[in-house]
């Protein structure tokens, strides 16, 4: 598996290409979005076009990048599918906000936004069958992508 990452006006393009699956390309791709959130960076866009085929493993790193929480008393960031407590407070879960986007159902990361670009046919058959669908913003045409945010 291939990253690469670059700025469209204040958006984060990640693009990945050849396979997502359990092992080191699923930990450079979460290493890749966690790299860009601590950046600073509060729009993220996945470029999928290239990408052939994602796993379990790689599905729940797109999860918890839309998942994870801000801690209301420290504004640390962290995921809420690995962390019942804040890693710098000590904050319980209950203490933190995830902000839901009641327009379209889709959630939204309390640091910013996070959206899918030219996943392929499998990859949003996938995405349905796991009922993870309504979960992502997904486009297929980068410009409207980017403007989006």
């Amino acid at each position: 598996m291939d990253l690469s990452a670059r700025q469209v006006n204040d958006v984060t393009v990640i693009a990945v290409s050849g396979r997502i699956a359990r092992g080191e390309a699923v930990d450079s791709f979460r290493k890749a979005i966690a790299g860009s959130v601590q950046s600073g960076s509060t729009k993220i866009l996945v470029d999928l076009k290239k990408t052939e085929f994602i796993d379990s493993a790689g599905i729940g790193v797109l999860v918890a990048a839309v998942s994870q929480v801000k801690c209301a008393r420290c504004g640390e960031i962290y995921s809420s599918l690995v962390m019942d407590k804040c890693p710098k407070c000590g904050a319980g879960a209950g203490d933190s906000e995830m902000e839901v986007n009641a327009a379209n159902g889709a959630w939204t990361p309390p640091w910013g936004g996070f959206k899918l670009l030219y996943p392929s046919k499998k990859i949003e058959d996938l995405l349905r069958v796991t009922k993870l669908y309504e979960a992502f913003r997904i486009y297929h045409d980068e410009r409207i992508a980017v403007e989006s945010f």
